[in-house]
């Protein structure tokens, strides 16, 4: 096989693995739910309290506005021109639809390219990586510290985020992928995204503990356990990380009744997937930025060129009528 065949079929078997992962997960879900009716489900949705409801509703506003400083920061770091208000709809419009969607950076890519004018396709999918690869980068960080703190951490959760700091201190710390991660995120953004990410996957954890049948018992711990179900969602790359985020949960937290945890993740799902999407759509409806996007000017017109400096009045050169 040479290396354009070879290449081909590593981008299909790349192309195709959130597929598999989304059935493979959903099939290991199913099995683990065998017996668990669907009527008692969504009695278990029903039966959320109106405060969890609403406490959901403020935690997950709360981590779609630090969301929405993804793309503000960076922008702002890597001087793009876009202001922090366009900047900051974009990055929540892109990230709200990718995340349920799945193929992450590449709908987000889509999104960001509809959203900003003048935008080439690739400059929009480069931007997608950065935010997406700083992420994950401060995913793994995240991850470990938060089961580092976890007092009752089982074994599996501490190898994942004992894989998480050796990936992090690997990519951070060996001088060729330093190089490559200071190109993709920028010295300057790694403190703002750190603290932004922070916020994020805090209040998001927040949002699903308003929904969980017994949330007092899991207390603090509902947020390494959070992280470590959003990074089994993010390894799948399936639509909302269906199936993987569902298992880590069933496998993390206090045993109760199952149908009452599919029920509160089915209401976190409902709340922090299914109408941040449905609104980023509408959003980019609304949109006044043409679909077709013309091309930018020039590089020299765009840095900003010199212009031809004025002279002084006195100092021109007056036509004299000569007799």
């Amino acid at each position: 096989m040479d290396i354009g065949n070879r290449r081909a079929f590593g981008a299909r078997i790349w192309h195709l693995w959130p597929v598999a992962a989304l059935g493979a997960s959903v099939w290991i879900l199913a099995k683990r739910l065998e017996g668990v009716e669907l009527s008692h489900v969504l009695d278990a949705v029903l039966a959320v309290s109106p405060l969890g409801w609403v406490g959901a509703i403020a935690a997950t506003w709360l981590s779609l506005a630090a969301v929405g400083q993804y793309d503000a920061i960076l922008h702002r770091v890597l001087n793009t021109g876009i202001s922090p208000r366009i900047a900051r709809r974009t990055g929540l419009i892109a990230i709200s639809i990718a995340q349920t969607a799945g193929f992450g950076t590449l709908v987000s890519a889509l999104v960001r390219w509809r959203s900003l004018p003048n935008w080439s396709l690739w400059e929009a999918a480069r931007f997608s990586l950065r935010v997406s690869f700083s992420f994950l980068l401060l995913w793994s960080l995240l991850a470990a510290l938060a089961v580092a703190f976890w007092t009752a951490a089982p074994k599996t959760a501490v190898w994942a985020a004992a894989g998480g700091l050796i990936v992090f201190g690997i990519v951070a710390g060996a001088p060729p992928l330093r190089g490559l991660v200071f190109k993709l995120i920028p010295k300057r953004a790694f403190l703002p995204l750190f603290t932004a990410a922070l916020v994020d996957t805090v209040f998001a954890a927040v949002a699903l503990a308003c929904l969980l049948p017994g949330a007092s018992d899991v207390g603090l711990a509902i947020y390494p356990i959070y992280l470590l179900a959003l990074g089994a969602a993010l390894a799948t790359g399936a639509p909302g990380g269906l199936g993987a985020f569902e298992l880590v949960l069933l496998a993390l937290l206090p045993p109760p009744d199952q149908a009452a945890l599919i029920g509160a993740i089915l209401a976190f799902r409902i709340i922090y997937y299914l109408c941040p999407a449905f609104l980023g759509l509408a959003g980019l409806m609304r949109s006044a930025v043409p679909l077709v996007h013309e091309p930018r000017p020039p590089r020299s017109r765009r840095m900003g060129t010199r212009r031809p400096r004025r002279l002084d009045p006195a100092c021109r050169i007056h036509q004299v009528d000569v007799p």
